[in-house]
């Protein structure tokens, strides 16, 4: 529940946060919980595994280790959705040149091992 996210990260998180997420599609609504006011149950979705690299909720950090890393500091809980995306943008990218430059050197790498058995 949205209570429960806020008691886990010790912030208010506002409507707008739960938008961005369920437009990125890494939450969706998973029913109701059975007690008074009966609020939604969130629930992660195949999409937020997939952009983070899990294969299984069990494979997310406890929340000690968050806390030790530094991931549930008043800092870290201020950053919005759209930061968060920015910052996650730029280590893809620099994957993708690091991979260009792999893929740059096998083609070389291959052209040269050509050239040397046609001669």
């Amino acid at each position: 529940t949205k209570a429960e996210i806020e008691s886990i990260r010790g912030v208010v998180i506002g409507q707008g946060i739960f938008d961005q997420l369920m437009e990125l599609g890494w939450i969706a609504p998973g029913g109701r919980k059975e007690v008074p006011g009966r609020p939604i149950l969130w629930e992660t979705t195949d999409d937020f595994l997939l952009h983070f690299g899990l294969g299984t909720l069990d494979n997310l950090p406890g929340i000690e280790e968050m806390k030790s890393s530094g991931l549930l500091n008043d800092n870290f809980a201020s950053m919005n959705i759209q930061e968060i995306n920015e910052d996650l943008n730029k280590d893809e990218a620099f994957v993708d040149e690091e991979e260009t430059n792999e893929e740059n050197l096998d083609e070389f790498s291959q052209s040269q091992l050509n050239q040397n058995n046609d001669t």
